[in-house]
């Protein structure tokens, strides 16, 4: 694959996976609180990123250096995440199992920025010139998905960005397949 080809190839997926987190974040509070009347446990859903980023990033991370190939442990946190939106935004839950469920896409999702850094800096040639601008495309993926929410009347009190959110989710999955092979680090 040729260096301008593999550029662009990380650009999309910063661009997707920062796409997909901007999709629903922003709106989800108010989701939580005019579709769900979950008001009360808004800080806890939101909250309960910082706790999944301390843990996951750990177990990810080890099994990123020790076991599995990066793009391939991104395809399955892609997934995971994907599915634990789709449940968020379609099933009836009580209160604790819908926050487990944020909690539980929070554990899969996040561990997906420093795994798609990673996979950057291992195939870029100069990755602290080249790197910032793949990344801005992350930023760009963000505003336009939140544009696009933003444009739909009532979807931001809805499931939509959610269901908007996974399916992004489930083609980064796929996409995430096709990236180039990142070996454990243990292996390099």
């Amino acid at each position: 694959m040729g260096h301008g080809m593999l550029k662009g190839r990380l650009a999309v997926l910063m661009f997707l996976q920062y796409a997909a987190m901007g999709a629903w974040f922003v709106s989800f509070g108010s989701y939580m609180s005019k579709s769900l009347g979950f008001d009360s446990v808004i800080g806890l859903a939101y909250g309960s990123q910082g706790v999944a980023t301390i843990i996951s990033v750990f177990f990810f991370g080890t099994l990123a250096d020790r076991y599995i190939q990066t793009q391939k442990l991104l395809a399955i946190s892609f997934l995971l995440s994907a599915l634990s939106l789709l449940a968020i935004a379609t099933l009836k839950l009580d209160v604790q199992a819908f926050l487990f469920l944020v909690f539980l896409h929070f554990l899969t999702f996040i561990p997906t920025i420093p795994l798609a850094n990673s996979l950057c800096f291992h195939w870029l040639p100069n990755p602290a010139s080249q790197f910032p601008r793949i990344r801005a495309l992350g930023t760009v993926g963000w505003i336009a998905s939140g544009l696009l929410v933003g444009g739909i009347a009532g979807a931001a009190q809805s499931s939509l960005p959610l269901l908007i959110a996974a399916a992004g989710n489930l083609l980064l999955a796929g996409y995430s397949l096709t990236l180039p092979a990142t070996p454990p680090r243990m292996f390099w």
